[in-house]
């Protein structure tokens, strides 16, 4: 698996040149490091919804063939744009 800071930088020089609109957030893996445990995108998700920042998320397809998987599906579905 890739470190969560590689993905960051990784997924921040691949949508600088599409949308500056676009921010790429490190809450997951700065969450993870400080706490030592998994994070999820619920968790994030949910963060981010309670801020009233407008959300649409982007995901590779790895994760999509595996997202039955994650924490709370399909209610992490609901809490952003795909």
């Amino acid at each position: 698996a890739t470190a969560g800071t590689t993905r960051c930088d990784l997924a921040r020089a691949a949508f600088s040149s599409i949308d500056p609109r676009v921010k790429i957030l490190d809450l997951e893996v700065v969450r993870a490091s400080e706490s030592g445990k998994p994070t999820t995108s619920w968790d994030t998700l949910s963060e981010l919804g309670q801020k009233g920042i407008p959300l649409t998320m982007c995901i590779g397809s790895d994760q999509w063939n595996q997202i039955r998987s994650w924490s709370k599906f399909p209610a992490v579905l609901g809490l952003s744009q795909w």
